[in-house]
This record gives structure tokens, C-alpha cells and sequence, in this order.
């Protein structure tokens, strides 16, 4: 019975601590108005579709290196990021990067509606915005080994995370 007992409380303890269980982010967020843009392709043939993504980090290159970001999330098999560089000299200042760890490929995302006016005023943190976004890309340059891609995104939503 005394086994029982501790067999009963060892679980009931475990299922308590939720050991075993992946953590839901549970962020709030704001929407943000985007007015659409259709980007241009300079590609002959290009491959057009849908991006969706969630609770991905924004970070401003100012406060956060991407050496930086790199190294704290190396241990995952890829990442995925948005860095914001305000002192760029072309019109690109918001790049989407996924990353593998081990060289399976690279994307790489160039906006062409992100609300530059709207980032500004945000005060991003040195670890990093939760942002969500949904849009259509169109891809500007690909290998055919399809170990590295390039696109442009049009913004159809936004969301940032709630200060």
C-alpha cells in the first residue's frame, strides 16, 4: 500500500511540475497596419507563394550583433530571425534570416512594406520583439543545390509583441 501511495504522489508530482511538457509563449500581441505592396521580381522565372510566420525575434543591430544572436541560438538546428539595421544604406533595413546550423541551406528576406516609420518608434530590446507575420514572397536568387535562397516579402498582416 505504502508503495502505491509514493507511486501516486511521484506522479501527481511530475504531472504538477508538468515535466516533459514544451512551455507555451504566451505573448501578447498588437496588430499593426501594413498597406500592401506587390514586389518586383527580377528573376525571369520566379517562384511566388505564401509566407507565414510566428513569434519569430526582431532585433535592432544597433543594441544586437548577429554574432550575437548566433551564438545564443546556436544550439538549435536552425534559426530564424529578423534584424533591423536603422543605419543601412540601401532600402533594405529589415532582413528575415533562417539559418541552419549544419550548412542544409540559408533564406534570406527582404521587405518591401515594413512600416519603417512604425519600428522606429518601438523600443526593441537589446534580447530581442516577438513579431507574427503573413504575406506573399516571391524569390530573387536560389542555387539549384537549394542550399541558398534570397526573396522579397509583401506584408499582408503584422503583429508585434505588447510592451
Amino acid at each position: 500500500m505504502k508503495k502505491k501511495i509514493i507511486l501516486w504522489i511521484g506522479t501527481l508530482f511530475l504531472l504538477i511540475a508538468g515535466v516533459g511538457c514544451e512551455k507555451e509563449r504566451l505573448i501578447n500581441y498588437i496588430d499593426i497596419n501594413v498597406v500592401y505592396q506587390k514586389c518586383n521580381s527580377s528573376v525571369d522565372y520566379p517562384i511566388q507563394g505564401e509566407i507565414k510566420k510566428e513569434d519569430i525575434l526582431l532585433f535592432n543591430s544597433t543594441y544586437t550583433k548577429e554574432s550575437e544572436i548566433i551564438k545564443r541560438y546556436s544550439q538549435n538546428k536552425e534559426i530564424e530571425y529578423i534584424i533591423y539595421n536603422p543605419n543601412s544604406i540601401s532600402k533594405n533595413y529589415l532582413t528575415y534570416k533562417r539559418i541552419s546550423m549544419n550548412n542544409q541551406g540559408h533564406e534570406y528576406g527582404n521587405f518591401c512594406n515594413f512600416p519603417i516609420a512604425d519600428i522606429e518608434k518601438w523600443n526593441i530590446p537589446k534580447t530581442g520583439l516577438y513579431i507574427s507575420f503573413s504575406g506573399d514572397f516571391v524569390n530573387t536568387k536560389f542555387t539549384t543545390d537549394a542550399m541558398y535562397s534570397t526573396f522579397d516579402i509583401s506584408l499582408k498582416s503584422l503583429k508585434i509583441q505588447q510592451p
